[in-house]
């Protein structure tokens, strides 16, 4: 079959498997003697513009109706304000001012010359770091202004002094998280045994649930653009990244912090039908964030640069402009239904403007309750990013009429490993030190029902390195 022909086949083919759209386009072709034509009752330009446009480099679209009319200066100040402060929409307004107006006097705000095609750069640099709306339900201030929406569970009554984590999985011998610096970093951890067993335990639980409630299984790579993960939200230049950037020897790769970046880059560029909506994705992958803290409770496996998350990944339609709240509530039932099985005392709590991140536009984190320290740590949280992320990622859809939208995309942690392991330990452990294991784990564990010392401990020797 000659080459064209069969790239206009396969071209022919991905329409039809655009649901929905059949009704509105039929497709009449002839071959003869290597000619081809083909005729779409609707706009066939209109679908080749889409096609390329698909396939075209990463190009954000913000929401310039919004963002330059200046009647909407004050909301969009207040809601910086309310989000860290960072972002100047005066700046902006200033550069879409003096494109329009075509003066090359800049000096006034930016004080030397720049070319128009710089300033447009300058431009979409600043709408970039604007923040997303704010839910108008989303309390104005810091973690202390915080709503708990829903409790679950009671602190459990130890009749001895409840250990740390680190203390109960060093005296048996599953965990190392000193001395690795030389050979790791800090904040880094051994799981071992009987113990890492636990880990894949937890991660095949919640997979079944999550396969349950119909998500799709999803592979993803660690190593992404930093385009991308700047189209996510995240900042990879400033001065606090928390992202990793590998030697520019091997390119311009990033490693990712957490897996809504490969998840949402999978959809780049991509045109769905609203049939295809709600997609649920989930994956397992290992997350690498440059954190630091000096908090004493956060010592341990608590905060670390490196560790293994259960990712729900959504995206949703906005004809009625409600799906991605309904959708949030689930992400949010579900991660209840997952620490719930595991026995755990936890809140649900709607995080204040200054614990949102740049993309979200409600966020809901669940906080465990740790009895070693006495404090409610965060182990899983769910964040409803609107249109953020898919304008910058260019994501999406065909409506009934044609019409075409940005999608919703949103985001749950189904659990971050460290965290859960660390919840259960400790509020599972016995006096004699050992640990006994949730019923709903066993089955994943070869219904094995304590974690103790092993008979035969992996031994190691730590011996100092000499220079």
């Amino acid at each position: 079959m000659p080459l064209r022909l069969s790239r206009l086949m396969l071209f022919m083919k991905q329409l039809r498997q655009w649901n929905g759209l059949r009704k509105y386009y039929t497709i009449n072709s002839s071959f003869e003697k290597g000619h081809t034509h083909v005729k779409l009752v609707t706009d066939y330009e209109r679908l080749m513009e889409d096609e390329m446009k698909r396939l075209s480099p990463l190009q954000p679209d913000y929401d310039w109706d919004y963002l330059l009319n200046r009647d909407n200066r004050d909301q969009i100040y207040f809601n910086i304000q309310n989000r860290k402060g960072k972002g100047d929409i005066d700046l902006l307004l200033k550069l879409d001012k003096t494109l329009k107006s075509g003066t090359d006097d800049l000096d006034d705000f930016l004080h030397y010359d720049e070319e128009k095609e710089n300033i447009k750069e300058r431009l979409w640099a600043v709408a970039d770091s604007i923040p997303n709306k704010t839910h108008p339900s989303v309390p104005i201030g810091d973690e202390n202004k915080a709503v708990c929406l829903r409790t679950f569970g009671e602190k459990k009554k130890f009749g001895f002094q409840p250990k740390t984590v680190v203390e109960l999985g060093e005296r048996m011998n599953l965990l190392r998280t000193r001395n690795l610096t030389p050979s790791s970093c800090s904040r880094a951890y051994y799981f071992m045994g009987d113990l890492a067993l636990l880990e894949e335990a937890i991660v095949n639980y919640s997979l079944d649930i999550l396969l349950k409630h119909g998500f799709s299984y999803v592979t993803v790579p660690n190593l992404v653009h930093p385009n991308f993960i700047r189209g996510c939200g995240f900042q990879t230049d400033s001065e606090r990244t928390q992202i990793y950037k590998l030697n520019k020897t091997y390119g311009d790769i990033c490693l990712a912090g957490t897996s809504e970046i490969p998840l949402a880059s999978l959809f780049n560029n991509s045109m769905l039908h609203i049939e295809e909506l709600p997609r649920k994705l989930a994956t397992v992958s290992r997350c690498y964030r440059a954190e630091v803290s000096d908090v004493e409770r956060e010592r341990g496996i608590y905060r670390v640069h490196q560790f293994t998350k259960v990712e729900m990944f959504s995206l949703t339609a906005q004809e009625t402009g409600e799906e991605s709240s309904e959708m949030l509530e689930s992400l949010s039932n579900i991660q209840a239904e997952i620490f719930k099985g595991v026995g755990l005392h936890f809140k649900v709590l709607d995080m204040p403007t200054l614990e949102l991140g740049l993309p979200a536009y409600r966020k809901f984190d669940v906080e465990a309750w740790m009895p070693s320290k006495e404090f409610y740590g965060e182990v899983s949280s769910a964040s409803n990013c609107t249109d953020f992320q898919s304008r910058r990622l260019n994501i999406k859809y065909w409506n009934p009429n044609l019409e075409q939208k940005f999608v919703h995309s949103l985001n749950g942690t189904a659990c971050a490993l460290p965290r859960m392991i660390m919840a259960i330990m400790e509020n599972y452990q016995n006096e004699d030190g050992t640990v006994t294991i949730p019923q709903v784990l066993r089955q994943y564990m070869d219904n094995k029902k304590l974690l103790e010392r092993p008979k035969k401990p992996l031994r190691y020797r730590w011996q100092r390195t000499l220079h």
